[in-house]
């Protein structure tokens, strides 16, 4: 009994960490009653921040409005030239960092470190909100002249969509495009062809 019992330990822990390493996020809320010129008058910037930890369900809306699928064929809630979908997002927490995979609507883990300090570079303040998203682009615009743009829109195009969500539920934010690229980049385990665009700090507001 005690040889089974142990075999199964073996057969289940590579499970059990894979399952740590993912979390499969709520599904978003798409009852949100809110008109567009609403949220348009209400979007501002704010540098202050809660240290309290977002809830599931606002992460999960977060990034559905940033990238998340909207169609059956696959295209996303924000816009990208010929749909190459060339953004990826990272959830910046304390507890580590996560790529958000929009297929299944989950984080998958890159780091177990806290690396809101390299998203803050010269701003203290980063490092007081409890998450940060970052937002890197990848050149698969096949050599074009005008690739750089072309990720620097199709960022601040997903960028928009998550401020006005902040708007929406009333949370503090920012949109940023200091942080420490090349560090980042390493930590978050990025290709050649991927960089570090622009990011976003996003918390509760200070004293809620």
């Amino acid at each position: 009994m005690s040889v089974r019992l142990a075999f199964l330990t073996l057969l289940f822990v590579p499970i059990m960490a894979f399952a740590q390493n993912t979390i499969t996020l709520p599904a978003p809320n798409l009852k949100i009653d809110v008109p567009l010129m609403k949220a348009l008058t209400d979007r501002q910037s704010s540098r202050e921040f809660s240290p309290k930890m977002l809830d599931w369900q606002i992460i999960s809306d977060l990034f559905y409005s940033a990238l998340g699928i909207n169609r059956p064929d696959g295209r996303r809630t924000s816009p990208t030239a010929k749909n190459v979908q060339d953004i990826t997002a990272y959830a910046i927490l304390p507890e580590g960092s996560y790529r958000y995979e929009p297929a299944g609507h989950n984080l998958v883990k890159v780091s177990d470190k806290d690396l809101r300090g390299l998203v803050a570079g010269f701003q203290d303040f980063v490092t007081n909100a409890p998450l940060s998203i970052v937002f890197v682009g990848e050149d698969k615009y096949a050599g074009s002249l005008n690739a750089e743009n072309m990720m620097h829109f199709d960022a601040g195009s997903a960028s928009e969509n998550a401020l006005l969500y902040c708007a929406v539920a009333k949370l503090s934010c920012v949109p940023r495009i200091t942080m420490d690229k090349q560090a980042l980049s390493k930590e978050l385990g990025l290709s050649k062809k991927q960089v570090p665009i622009s990011n976003i700090v996003v918390g509760y507001p200070a004293g809620s």
